[in-house]
């Protein structure tokens, strides 16, 4: 009977859910202006990240921006991201990207394409795991691989082909510490809480 009740006990807890949920402040010119929640869950082979984010951004007038998003990894290997972005509280654009067999179907805002490589780290492992040998990221929020190069100890910059813009990630024991994201009307910075 002890044997029994042992089992169970240990079955139960292997297939437990494990989380983690880690917040940062936005800052933009030294101001706060926003924060930004990830909640990481592990059940068995499935890794889910959850990103939400909520700006208020004052430019020549204030506009609230904020995000969700969803990915979900299975043995290292990105199932399924989605991306929504709100401004004013109404959706701005929305893409998706769903492993279909060897390739992944894209969804953006309506059109959809193919992507034809395993996909092993998108943007939404940034806030989770540190690049460490990874050479190109998957953005879930564009639907393209972006080059990654680590220009210091701990230090990643990811460059955006189209713009020009960088962000650089530091991480600190594996865990991201702090981010710094170009834009083309400001420059945000995350800075992990606590």
């Amino acid at each position: 009977m002890k044997l029994a009740l042992s089992f169970i006990l240990i079955t139960f807890l292997v297939g437990q859910v494990l989380s983690q949920t880690t917040t940062y402040t936005i800052t933009a010119n030294g101001h706060p202006i926003g924060d930004l929640s990830v909640k990481k869950s592990k059940t068995n082979d499935y890794m889910q990240i959850a990103v939400t984010s909520d700006v208020k951004v004052k430019l020549f007038i204030t506009v609230d921006i904020s995000y969700k998003l969803n990915a979900t990894y299975k043995n290292n290997e990105l199932v399924s991201s989605a991306v929504t972005v709100y401004v004013k509280g109404k959706v701005h654009s929305k893409i998706t990207t769903t492993k279909n067999g060897q390739y992944y179907t894209i969804v953006d805002n309506g059109h959809t394409s193919q992507y034809l490589h395993k996909i092993t780290y998108s943007s939404a492992l940034f806030f989770v795991k540190e690049p460490q040998g990874i050479t190109s990221v998957y953005s879930d929020f564009g639907g393209s691989l972006k080059p990654l190069a680590e220009i210091d100890a701990h230090l990643y910059q990811l460059t955006n082909p189209s713009s020009g813009h960088h962000e650089n990630y530091l991480y600190a024991y594996g865990a991201l510490q702090k981010a710094t994201i170009e834009h083309s009307l400001l420059t945000f910075e995350l800075t992990k809480k606590g």
